[in-house]
């Protein structure tokens, strides 16, 4: 990640509390609970991390869109499988790509007049802190396909 915005952390940590409940088959209640704003670190590569001293991080943003994610999971779970190519499905997607895909289309409902560059800039930055090129590109022309279809 480069420049640490209060949104920017507020998306990672959606990442990682998704990856958490789909991983664990914790509730949404406890990864809440467990993602409470004066018990976290973050650790974004192996070379940096923030205490809770030096965060700044748009809590209110994080809860926002991890409620989302509960609230219309349903809609966002078909939103990514119409939005994947025949040869996959949803199960086979690696359970990271899936909660960054999960936590990206949580927000586009969220917030519509988010713009795409941003939507897509945020999230391809958090692929790319973990996977490789190829998995980017997928995460950008599926955000890109369900938000162009959100506003069609």
């Amino acid at each position: 990640m480069k420049k640490n915005s209060n949104k920017s952390l507020a998306r990672y940590l959606c990442v990682q509390a998704i990856y958490q409940k789909i991983l664990s088959k914790t509730s949404f209640e406890e990864i809440l609970e467990q993602f409470d704003r004066h018990n976290i670190d973050i650790f974004y590569s192996f070379e940096n991390s923030l205490s809770k001293t030096q965060q700044s991080i748009d809590f209110k943003y994080f809860e926002q869109i991890i409620k989302n994610s509960k609230i219309k999971e349903k809609e966002i779970n078909e939103l990514i499988k119409s939005n994947l190519s025949e040869k996959w499905k949803i199960e086979r997607l690696p359970i990271l790509l899936n909660a960054i895909l999960i936590s990206a289309v949580s927000e586009i409902i969220l917030s519509p007049k988010l713009s795409l560059g941003v939507v897509a800039s945020e999230y391809i930055s958090l692929t790319e802190s973990f996977f490789l090129e190829k998995e980017s590109a997928f995460v950008n022309a599926v955000i890109s396909n369900i938000y162009n279809k959100s506003k069609s």
